[in-house]
């Protein structure tokens, strides 16, 4: 059914408040957690392209390194939300990759399953390259990452860079949806997915116009859903530029509906402006809901600027 203003205010609402939230670490054990490096300060990363919550002050994050050139970057990499003046800490993680094809290329985009200790992790198909189409199933105990399984597209990509999963009365829905840089639009596409099996269902799809046409040349590079339904997209501009400048914006764009036997996805008539982000090229959004409050925060992926990791008011 179609949203109701109250329900778009408490939307909204809980976004304002979670600034009052107060989190306590979810670091795991004393070892190195799985990874390859100590802690770090996560300003030294190259890239946030992707960011799931994995609990706690925790995410999860996916570089963009491509092979066979990058092949000595990190793919992925665990972060603990700042707390002091230390700041906000990273960890590089080793992963054994499939042996089909090898190390990741180009992963641009994280999601939580929700309920599960998992996460996806999907390669962006690198404008068209037909080699690297994957996404990873990688499973998180709380101190390590292990990647268990993964799969092709089961649809043509050009170049996805978000993607989500919304648990609908306990029926997962994997969403995806293309840059498309430099278009006025583009498609988010969504349909039944089982992490068991890695099996996908039939594919539907909505246009979404560029919601920041006049400040962003990519209309959607980040999305994650809540447990509402709430769809929150990313919007950016990229002047092909490693030094910038850059400009992004978070906007709440609609909302999941379950019907008997499918999901739709309801845009809302405008979407809601809830960031604007001048001076970096945001990558990625994440919801983080504990005791009732929602927080959205934001990674950054400002290439040779670093890049940050922040909460949003």
């Amino acid at each position: 059914m179609m949203r109701t203003p109250c329900l778009r205010l408490r939307a909204v609402a809980a976004i304002a408040l979670a600034a009052l939230l107060t989190i306590s670490s979810g670091c795991g054990s004393d070892d190195d957690g799985g990874t390859g490096h100590g802690d770090q300060p996560a300003s030294t990363l190259l890239d946030l392209s992707g960011m799931a919550w994995v609990g706690g002050d925790q995410f999860v994050a996916v570089h963009d390194a491509k092979n066979p050139g990058e092949l000595d970057r990190a793919r992925v990499s665990v972060l603990t939300l700042a707390s002091g003046p230390e700041g906000t800490l990273f960890r590089d993680v080793d992963l054994d990759w499939p042996d089909v094809l090898g190390p990741s290329s180009d992963l641009e985009s994280a999601t939580s399953i929700p309920g599960r200790d998992q996460l996806l992790f999907a390669e962006s198909g690198d404008d068209g390259n037909p080699d690297y189409r994957r996404i990873f199933l990688a499973e998180w105990d709380g101190a390590r990452l292990t990647i268990t399984d993964f799969t092709f597209w089961p649809v043509d990509i050009f170049n996805v860079e978000a993607i989500a999963i919304a648990r609908l009365q306990d029926e997962y829905f994997f969403t995806y949806a293309e840059r498309a840089e430099g278009e006025p639009a583009t498609e988010i596409r969504w349909a039944s997915f089982d992490p068991d099996t890695l099996q996908f269902g039939a594919f539907r799809g909505v246009q979404l116009d560029n919601p920041d046409p006049a400040g962003a040349n990519r209309p959607l590079v980040g999305m994650d859903v809540d447990s509402d339904g709430n769809v929150y997209i990313v919007s950016a501009f990229d002047p092909d530029v490693d030094g910038g400048p850059f400009r992004s914006s978070v906007f709440l764009v609609g909302q999941f509906d379950r019907t008997d036997d499918a999901a739709e996805l309801l845009l809302d008539p405008e979407p809601t402006l809830l960031a604007r982000v001048d001076g970096f090229k945001t990558e990625s959004v994440v919801v983080r809901e504990i005791g009732g409050q929602r927080q959205l925060l934001i990674g950054t992926d400002d290439e040779d600027l670093g890049n940050v990791l922040r909460p949003l008011p």
